[in-house]
């Protein structure tokens, strides 16, 4: 999906974005932006990521922060290892590199209202029932796919709990 061009891109902006660290989120975009010069519509950013819309029904994430190659890795990981009644619950992973991954397109930003909120609860208990943490599920970071079912578009930041031993 990506071009050589895209990866070499990608690969020069992680060869240098520590040296940004101390810039503000916006700084940060516009940077990498300017440094990663890729064809593709900025659609969107969170502290961590920029996200390119593929043109293709897919998004790209770019890491814009060391925290940002952590959750990349996060989506990655759950997405390919999570057991089939949670991983409908996750958008979907279709490719996976340093500082970058590519997930489905999805629309997010739900309503909140009583039966969502109730949804939101219950997706958390389900994540939690399988040792998952579901950090920073808020409506920003839920679409609904076909069915109705919530899917979280941005799990980067779920956790599974440290084992005490």
């Amino acid at each position: 999906m990506l071009t050589r061009y895209d990866k070499k891109s990608i690969d020069l902006w992680i060869s240098i974005m520590s040296q940004y660290e101390n810039l503000s989120t916006q700084q940060k975009v516009k940077k990498a932006s300017r440094v990663l010069r890729l064809k593709y519509k900025r659609i969107g950013n969170g502290t961590h990521r920029v996200v390119y819309d593929l043109n293709n029904n897919y998004v790209l994430k770019v890491a814009i922060t060391s925290r940002g190659l952590t959750c990349n890795k996060n989506e990655y990981n759950l997405y390919s290892k999570a057991p089939p009644g949670l991983s409908r619950h996750l958008c979907m992973v279709k490719s996976f590199g340093k500082g970058w991954i590519i997930m489905r397109k999805m629309v997010p930003g739900i309503p909140i209202n009583k039966r969502n909120q109730k949804k939101i609860l219950e997706l958390k208990a389900k994540f939690l029932k399988h040792g998952i943490g579901a950090r920073d599920l808020k409506s920003s970071n839920l679409a609904y796919a076909k069915g109705g079912e919530l899917t979280v578009v941005d799990y980067g930041h779920f956790k599974r709990p440290r084992r005490t031993t």
